[in-house]
């Protein structure tokens, strides 16, 4: 009879660290979510910061002057538009042949 109970002692101070250590774990996975959390939503304001500062720097009010400026280049006019069927027999559009 005494061996049961010091056997049964030993199993519930084994028992009682495993729950402890198990509470450990999850108290500490639990900390390490949190972390994550944080970060991700760290990140998600600084992607709404970055989508909006692209939506600033795309703007064709900002482009086109620079563009012009620096770049050289004018709005396309109508005649700059041709029909496809013109495309077709203009010579510098025919396919060049590669050397032998």
């Amino acid at each position: 009879m005494k061996r049961f109970l010091l056997f049964a002692l030993a199993l519930l101070v084994v028992l009682a660290v495993s729950v402890y250590r198990a509470k450990l774990g999850a108290q500490s996975s639990h900390e390490e979510i949190a972390k994550i959390e944080a970060e991700i939503a760290r990140l998600e304001q600084e992607l709404a910061v970055l989508r909006a500062e692209e939506a600033h720097l795309e703007r064709p009010d900002r482009i086109g002057p620079l563009a012009k400026d620096h770049l050289g280049l004018e709005r396309m006019s109508p005649d700059q538009y041709v029909d496809i069927d013109a495309l077709e027999n203009d010579p510098r559009l025919a396919p060049k042949e590669a050397p032998q």
